[in-house]
């Protein structure tokens, strides 16, 4: 069966690349014929991209004398395929990608199935930010009237709030009762289903642990080098509460931090901010001996590593990921609403009940895609 993968576009972070490659693989281990459908993004459109945001930052400098620069290194380097070039390298070796320019590019005879998910796919600002169209495409509105089978595999609405207008509530309620099977990967998706599109849904994992630690550890090329130190840091928005968290994580069991994050900051030649690659980044989970995170998709290889692990909630990103998911393994305990949680929260971890989990998780997720496609 030729099957059409829905998600965010994979290239620039980790978490995203690696849910699209562990879902084609096992898709692909079961004898289908999977690309994964990402947008071509021009340089021109990454600039007018760009322009909201600027426009916003520039407002707040005028009008609300915020001490802020416009033009940061941040929103140039996103247009810089030098700092992705390793991430990207992956997904030209990895990833069966199909480019498109727009929705419409997609035959009605180019693939039997398509299934939606995961990563945040439902949330319209990240949607909508990346295929330039409305989300109403994430619930498969381009496939109108064809013969084709519709799944949603573990797609997340990012929170437990509901982000759709009413326009595009009615117009979405309206395609996913044309799904055949529908899931999702958070427990209160389960709700806004239910609340707002009348649907049910069951939760299901994320695709990333649908593969094993031996499966992510073949990837790692006998060339990458060791990680620099023994505690591992990844944090994908920075500020002073998370370093002191650092700071006294690694003080109180004398580790090493290293980070598997490019360098930011204004000034610094191009060369510092190269993203390590994919396999640097797994790599990192392998030798670790502590990891301490803000990241979804971290938390979830510390699982699969076997990690000691702890999480600062990001509420900017959706708290409901990390709780629906640490809940899911029974490692609520991980999950840091503050630094000031911390003692209160480093028991040793135990993964034996864990295993049994996730074993179950998986054996449940695939008797849902078998089922969904008729296998």
């Amino acid at each position: 069966m030729k099957i059409g993968i829905l998600s965010l576009n994979p290239g620039q972070n980790y978490g995203g690349i690696l849910q699209s490659y562990a879902l084609q693989e096992v898709l692909n281990r079961c004898g289908h014929e999977v690309h994964i459908i990402a947008k071509k993004h021009k340089e021109k459109e990454i600039y007018l991209g760009l322009i909201p945001r600027l426009g916003v930052r520039l407002i707040k400098k005028i009008f609300k004398n915020r001490n802020i620069r416009v033009f940061t290194e941040r929103y140039r380097n996103r247009i810089n395929p030098i700092i992705f070039q390793h991430t990207f390298r992956f997904c030209e070796e990895y990833l069966n990608i199909h480019l498109i320019d727009k929705f419409s590019d997609i035959l009605s005879s180019d693939y039997d199935a398509f299934i939606v998910g995961s990563d945040q796919v439902w949330r319209p600002r990240y949607f909508e930010k990346q295929f330039k169209e409305g989300i109403s495409n994430a619930f498969l509105n381009f496939t109108d009237g064809w013969n084709v089978k519709r799944i949603a595999y573990a797609p997340s609405f990012g929170t437990d709030s509901w982000e759709y207008s009413s326009k595009k509530t009615k117009q979405c309620k309206e395609l996913i009762r044309k799904f055949d099977a529908i899931s999702v990967r958070e427990e209160s998706g389960i709700s806004l289903c239910n609340e707002y599109f009348g649907v049910h849904a069951i939760q299901l994992c994320d695709p990333t642990l649908l593969l094993g630690k031996k499966d992510y550890e073949c990837l790692v090329k006998s060339d990458t080098p060791h990680s620099t130190g023994s505690l591992l840091v990844y944090c994908l928005d920075k500020s002073n509460e998370f370093d002191s968290l650092v700071s006294k994580i690694a003080e109180e069991r004398n580790l090493e931090p290293f980070y598997v994050n490019s360098i930011q900051g204004d000034n610094l030649p191009i060369e510092k901010k190269i993203k390590p690659s994919v396999e640097t980044w797994i790599r990192g989970f392998m030798d670790a001996e502590f990891v301490v995170t803000d990241s979804f998709h971290a938390c979830v290889f510390s699982l699969i590593f076997h990690k000691p692990f702890l999480v600062l909630g990001n509420k900017s990103r959706g708290l409901s990921r990390f709780e629906s998911l640490l809940k899911m393994v029974g490692q609520e305990s991980r999950l840091l609403y503050s630094s000031l949680d911390y003692n209160e929260k480093t028991k040793e971890i135990s993964y034996d009940d864990t295993d049994i989990v996730i074993e179950k998780l998986q054996l449940q997720s695939m008797n849902f895609l078998r089922n969904a496609l008729n296998e």
